[in-house]
Formats: C-alpha cells, structure tokens, sequence
C-alpha cells in the first residue's frame, strides 16, 4: 500500500513540468537519495533536532 507521498498516491508526472519548462532531471534515482543522506550529514543535520528537515 503506497504512503502520502507515493508516486501512486500523488500521481506524481513530470511530464508537464518536462513540456513547459524543458525539466530534464540529471540525478538518477538510485544516487539521488544518497546524496540527500550525505548532504545532511556534512551540515550536520540529525534526526530529531529543530533543524531536520520534515
């Protein structure tokens, strides 16, 4: 069962964004998430502090 933020679920479609802006993603989804993760590491963001992005 897909949660909120699902592709599924929100019927998440670039195509749109792809016609009018010319939105080409450059990040694969597999490295993507990765970076995410480092990047809050190197600025030091932890789960559960103020700061941690929701």
């Amino acid at each position: 069962m897909p949660g909120n933020g699902d592709v599924p679920f929100t019927h998440a479609n670039i195509s749109l964004a792809r016609e009018q802006l010319a939105y080409k993603p450059t990040t694969n989804p597999d490295v993507g998430p990765k970076k995410f993760k480092w990047y809050l590491s190197y600025y030091g963001y932890t789960r559960g502090s103020k700061n941690f992005p929701q």
